[in-house]
């Protein structure tokens, strides 16, 4: 009867549990985090042999085995893909649906502006002189410049949104491992293996599809509870949770992109991973995807901008100009990074495209108590106090600077949200062409003609002489060239005049180290008879070479000791110049003759230690300049030969590729001309040769050879 009893309260025992289950399961059906509990029930059999049992098959009721979770290893590794999939899925969609906004907005598209503004160039061409349609052409570009820069600015918003979320993501991600982290300690820290609490193993396969939303996972179910979760593109996952150790993602910058590295907590040993779904993923996409978007707006951009200043650069405005640029993309970024607040600002004007593609930093330093401007390799390119120009560029500082104050500037000239428009008037839209081809009213046939504007490539390491010929000169200031043959190029020039090709002038040279002059060293200089000294005094002391005492000389600021003509003369207004280095002074003019008894020159360097100089005779022959135009027509100097013809007119020398000699406009006559250009001569023959005199006036009645104030110049030598 006993045996009956304790069947029966096994069974009733057994079932209130299961009820129990149920009614669990029942109360949790709203619980995500739930899994279905079952009960595992077996029978109890007799635990020994008895002399009065009848059957070994005998029971004596019913046991539970334990409460397991209703779980499939399978459908929830299906589970995790799908997830992942849908947040790559979403995450980028809901990216790209922003970015449709930005660039197809419901009005002022980029597209629309451009339609507007070529309509508008449209207008002008009809009718060039109508200044209504000037303006609304220059406002529509304005527009188009605007549209350009809202979806430039949109783009930059949404990876900057991006950027954050990908950051939180990054975060929240991580929180996560590290919580499975606690848990698998938990769960392997039971002392029996395989009675895991069901609600720890509930909160972690909870986390692991969470998990799964953020990045792709491949998780490995192991025995008592343990699992192994591992990331990236399948064949190279890298494990974020092995048994307790585990791995943290970081996001970094690399080139402008957001890449995902894999590391220990520390960061150390990060490696990049790729992940193929998920949220993060989705946002790298979305990232790399504004990244083209972005890229392919600044090429239109710099297109455009490139196009429209070639095409306005090649006409003629409203008032009769060459065109300028129209569009500029050229801009400057600052950003202050100083780590303590300090009221410090930096004001930078002008613009240099050589200093565009390489970052620079200005900061302070408070040991030498002046600014340091370093361009990206840490090169210093100058050391100021308030301002600064490099390149053209001023840099100024305005404000109080503090102990590590420090701005990062940027310079630009590729980014379509700096596009602008440069001019604000519409008569500056060259409209017009250059040059028009119009057909005779005779003309029979269907033929066209059409004219375009060629690019002249110029020789980079050609000489400019156009800059070294600015500067006054005259016989005693004079240019000296170094080299025959070809010597340069002169750009845009309207005109030459004043201009005498000599050879060497007589020189006096006085050798002795600057270091052995004192404040009694005198220089004396004999022209034409008269000799004239120039004493030093303290003023040596402000030098260190014979040059910089040959400006002082040049410029007049040391005159004769004595007057002459009731005056003190300087060095200009006997027609010397001088030059020199540490150990050598030289003075020249055109009026040396080199004779012993009218010109000399010496250099007393203290009491009874004077230095004669020696004389260096100059070359009187005519230094027969030869000027061309870049076609090969030669306007001044004799005819060449076949053999000047090959060396000297080629595209080395400067000259286009199909330049031809052509010597006929030769100024041969009093009335020679080119292309409307009149070259006026001394003499109508051949080469002249015209001998200038220290002041700069012809010794010949005829001569057109004038510079400076020749009509107060004494006509003789002094003596």
């Amino acid at each position: 009867m006993s045996d009956i009893y304790n069947i029966a309260k096994s069974g009733l025992k057994t079932y209130k549990e299961g009820l129990a289950t149920t009614g669990q399961n029942i109360a949790n059906v709203g619980n995500e985090a739930y899994a279905r509990r079952e009960i595992q029930i077996s029978e109890v059999k007799s635990g020994s042999a008895d002399v009065l049992q009848m059957s070994d098959n005998i029971s004596f009721g019913v046991k539970i085995d334990g409460i397991v979770r209703a779980f499939d290893q399978y459908i929830e590794m299906q589970l995790h893909d799908a997830k992942s999939g849908f947040n790559y899925s979403k995450s980028k969609t809901e990216i790209l649906d922003r970015l449709e906004n930005v660039v197809r907005p419901a009005a002022g598209s980029v597209s629309q502006r451009l339609n507007e503004f070529f309509q508008a160039l449209n207008d002008v061409a009809l009718d060039p002189s109508d200044l209504i349609s000037r303006t609304s052409a220059l406002d529509t570009a304005k527009s188009v410049a605007s549209s350009m820069q809202d979806v430039a600015v949109g783009v930059n918003d949404l990876r900057d949104l991006i950027s954050a979320s990908i950051e939180e993501s990054v975060t929240d991600t991580n929180l996560i491992i590290r919580q499975l982290s606690e848990i698998q300690k938990e769960v392997l820290g039971n002392s029996s293996p395989n009675s895991a609490r069901n609600d720890l193993l509930d909160q972690r396969d909870a986390l692991v599809s969470k998990l799964s939303e953020f990045v792709d996972i491949k998780v490995q179910y192991k025995a008592g509870g343990e699992i192994e979760i591992l990331s990236g593109t399948f064949g190279q996952g890298q494990p974020l949770l092995s048994q307790f150790e585990v791995k943290e993602f970081d996001v970094k910058s690399v080139d402008g992109k957001n890449k995902i590295f894999l590391g220990d907590a520390t960061g150390q040993g990060a490696i990049q991973v790729q992940l193929p779904s998920g949220k993060i993923s989705g946002l790298l996409a979305s990232d790399t995807t504004l990244s083209e978007v972005k890229e392919n707006l600044d090429t239109l951009a710099i297109k455009f901008a490139e196009e429209m200043n070639e095409l306005n650069q090649v006409g003629v405005d409203l008032n009769g100009d060459i065109g300028t640029r129209i569009f500029s993309l050229d801009s400057v970024s600052i950003q202050k990074t100083s780590t303590r607040n300090s009221d410090v600002q930096l004001q930078i004007s002008g613009f240099s495209d050589d200093l565009v593609g390489e970052a620079h930093t200005v900061s302070y330093s408070a040991d030498s108590g002046s600014w340091i401007l370093a361009n990206g390799d840490g090169e210093t390119l100058a050391d100021f106090s308030e301002n600064t120009e490099v390149n053209g560029v001023t840099f100024s500082i305005i404000g109080t600077p503090i102990i590590a104050d420090r701005f990062e500037v940027e310079f630009s000239n590729n980014k379509s949200e700096n596009l602008s428009v440069t001019i604000n008037d519409g008569r500056l839209l060259a409209a017009s062409s250059l040059l028009i081809a119009e057909p005779s009213a005779e003309n029979q046939s269907s033929a066209k003609l059409t004219v375009d504007a060629t690019e002249i490539s110029i020789i980079d390491d050609v000489t400019n002489l156009s800059e070294l010929l600015t500067a006054t000169g005259n016989s005693a200031n004079n240019l000296l060239l170094r080299d025959s043959g070809a010597l340069g190029v002169l750009k845009d020039v309207d005109g030459i005049s004043n201009l005498a090709s000599l050879k060497s002038q007589t020189q006096f040279q006085m050798n002795s180290p600057y270091s052995s002059l004192t404040t009694s060293s005198q220089l004396k200089v004999t022209v034409g008879g008269t000799e004239h000294s120039f004493s030093f005094g303290a003023k040596i002391n402000d030098f260190s070479s014979y040059g910089e005492l040959a400006s002082l000389l040049n410029s007049g600021l040391i005159k004769t000791d004595g007057m002459v003509g009731g005056e003190y003369k300087s060095f200009k207004d006997l027609g010397l110049y001088a030059g020199g280095n540490t150990n050598k002074l030289v003075v020249s003019a055109a009026a040396f003759t080199g004779a012993a008894a009218y010109d000399s020159a010496s250099l007393k360097v203290d009491v009874g230690n004077e230095v004669s100089a020696i004389k260096i005779d100059g070359d009187t022959a005519s230094a027969e300049l030869q000027i061309f135009t870049r076609e090969g027509v030669q306007l001044t100097g004799t005819p060449l030969n076949d053999n000047q013809i090959s060396n000297l007119i080629t595209e080395s020398n400067g000259f286009n590729s199909g330049a031809q000699y052509n010597a006929q406009h030769l100024a041969v006559t009093s009335n020679s001309s080119y292309i409307g250009g009149s070259i006026s001569r001394i003499t109508t023959a051949g080469n002249y040769v015209a001998s200038i005199s220290s002041l700069g006036s012809s010794v010949s009645t005829n001569s057109n050879m004038t510079v400076d104030n020749v009509e107060n110049m004494p006509l003789a030598r002094a003596g």
